[in-house]
């Protein structure tokens, strides 16, 4: 067992302890403040680390942005084009005069009158037309057009000249004989009026009473006529309805006749209602001599008059928008 340290060797002990604690402390200090050091070397090298990152994904992000910037400048700068095309192209529908806006209107007009004239025999469409044509260009207040003003003005009194042809009046008067056709009397097929003077219960008391009355009776039933052509036979019942019905189509033909503007068809039509009319049915009766008067008075008008030539006009404008660079087609 072993014995303890007596009072006066531990006192020397921390005596000689304290006599080299200095040493220790101070290599203890610095160890410390080189971990201290170490510790903000670390840590501004980490900063520097986070910071450089951030940086660089601010680079990146700043990068698509500008790559973003950059497209959207291509895309605006195309639309930019675009819409300055657009522009261009309003620009130039704006800018188009009125010269050559009424120049184009009155082409359209003056086309429309030729065909009206040409086509349907339209006198008065085609006079409408060419009246706005000229309105058109008298609006543009352009002297230029005074030329073609002046030529719609010769064809407009030229086409005044046209006969007006009364083509609904032509048409109801044809309808009117072609519905009196079933009730016209066949030749030799007229019902005989008898007319007395006395009643048959009349007292006859001599027997001159009684021849005078029997010969009253044979004037009343015999009726003597004078033709300068021998009579031809009676027609039968079928040929009855057959030359009723071909009548009809005569009549509608020539109404066909008025619509075409046809003139040799509607004569010829005429024609051979009348020579029927005349042939097979009773001239003597009144209704037969209407009809004839009314044929009589149709085959005087003429359905297709000569037109004249408005052509001028139209040719004229087509012209001067060419001049003015303007595509329109030729329709004469």
């Amino acid at each position: 067992m072993e014995e303890p340290l007596s009072t006066a060797e531990t006192t020397g002990n921390t005596r000689a302890l304290i006599a080299q604690g200095p040493s220790w402390v101070a290599l203890g200090l610095a160890l410390i403040a080189v971990g201290v050091v170490a510790y903000m070397l670390i840590v501004d090298r980490a900063e520097k680390l986070n910071l450089e990152g951030v940086q660089t994904r601010l680079v990146g992000q700043i990068q698509q942005l500008e790559t973003k910037i950059a497209d959207q400048a291509k895309i605006s700068a195309t639309r930019a084009e675009e819409l300055s095309a657009i522009t261009q192209t309003l620009a130039q529908n704006l800018s188009r005069t009125a010269r050559e806006r009424a120049v184009l209107d009155a082409a359209n007009l003056l086309d429309l009158a030729n065909q009206r004239l040409q086509f349907a025999y339209d006198t008065t469409g085609a006079l409408q037309a060419l009246h706005l044509a000229d309105e058109r260009l008298r609006n543009a207040a352009d002297p230029s057009f005074n030329v073609i003003r002046r030529i719609i003005a010769e064809d407009i009194v030229r086409l005044r000249a046209v006969p007006v042809i009364d083509t609904a009046g032509l048409q109801t008067k044809l309808q009117g004989l072609a519905a009196q056709v079933d009730h016209l009397p066949l030749r030799g097929q007229r019902s005989p009026t008898v007319t007395s003077t006395s009643s048959p219960h009349a007292a006859l008391h001599t027997w001159q009473d009684w021849v005078a009355a029997i010969w009253t009776e044979l004037r009343q039933l015999v009726v003597i006529r004078y033709h300068e052509k021998p009579i031809g036979p009676l027609l039968a019942p079928d040929q009855t309805v057959y030359l009723l019905q071909n009548l009809r189509i005569k009549l509608e033909e020539a109404r066909l006749a008025v619509l075409l503007h046809d003139q040799t068809a509607y004569q010829h039509a005429l024609l051979s209602a009348a020579q029927w009319l005349r042939e097979y049915f009773d001239q003597a009766a009144p209704a037969v001599a209407g009809a004839l008067t009314g044929v009589a008075e149709l085959q005087k008008f003429n359905v297709q008059p000569p037109l004249p030539d408005i052509s001028g006009s139209l040719r004229q404008v087509q012209r001067r928008a060419q001049e003015l660079g303007l595509a329109i087609s030729n329709a004469s």
